[in-house]
């Protein structure tokens, strides 16, 4: 038996999340055409949410019995409950400046927040987008938000401990961001920490 592990689609990513290649562009039909094949050739289609899985059974005609989905969860020996207080007022995100992010939403909040100066943003991480949004913390005069390179792995848990609220998003209007829930979801609530994330179908699972 073979099980296909999927866990995103290439297609879907490489389209509409990160817009690399138009869906019909020839690179965009190879990456659907990928996707289809790959869910064809296994017995059993592996994803991370029941709306991700109704996602690959309408976009690549995936049999229903053929999908099962199980929520990624996180590393509960390394995310748990501490004991270390919060720092009033810390608003903790961390991740790699993705648009399914929604780091654009975020910054809008601190925006609404910016006359609250016991209210303090910390984003942890960098990459694609990460010049648009600096460009936008500066244009808006922000002083509410730092921001701070990735960390390691195993010192997510101080950052987390650390703030009082964790963004766990995603935050935008990327169709993706309705169909899956972020593995720093998981891993802020295994923390036992109060977490902020977008309403949309797979956070409703």
């Amino acid at each position: 038996p073979v099980i296909a592990d999927v866990f995103i689609s290439l297609y879907d990513t490489l389209c509409f999340d990160r817009k690399k290649y138009k869906p019909a562009s020839l690179m965009g039909r190879f990456f659907h055409w990928i996707d289809q094949l790959t869910c064809q050739l296994a017995d059993r289609v592996v994803v991370d949410t029941g709306t991700h899985a109704e996602y690959f059974h309408q976009e690549f005609g995936v049999p229903q019995q053929k999908l099962r989905h199980f929520f990624i969860g996180c590393a509960e020996n390394t995310f748990f409950p501490v004991a270390e207080p919060s720092v009033p007022g810390k608003v903790l995100f961390y991740g790699s400046f993705l648009p399914v992010h929604g780091l654009e939403t975020i910054v809008s909040a601190a925006h609404l927040l910016r006359n609250h100066p016991e209210i303090q943003f910390r984003f942890v991480g960098s990459g694609r987008l990460q010049n648009q949004i600096e460009a936008q913390i500066r244009s808006l005069n922000l002083t509410n938000i730092t921001l701070t390179p990735f960390v390691p792995v195993h010192q997510l848990p101080q950052e987390i401990a650390a703030a009082e609220i964790c963004l766990g998003g995603h935050f935008s209007g990327v169709p993706k961001a309705q169909r899956v829930i972020a593995g720093k979801t998981f891993q802020s609530l295994a923390m036992a920490k109060p977490t902020i994330v977008g309403d949309n179908p797979a956070n409703r699972e």
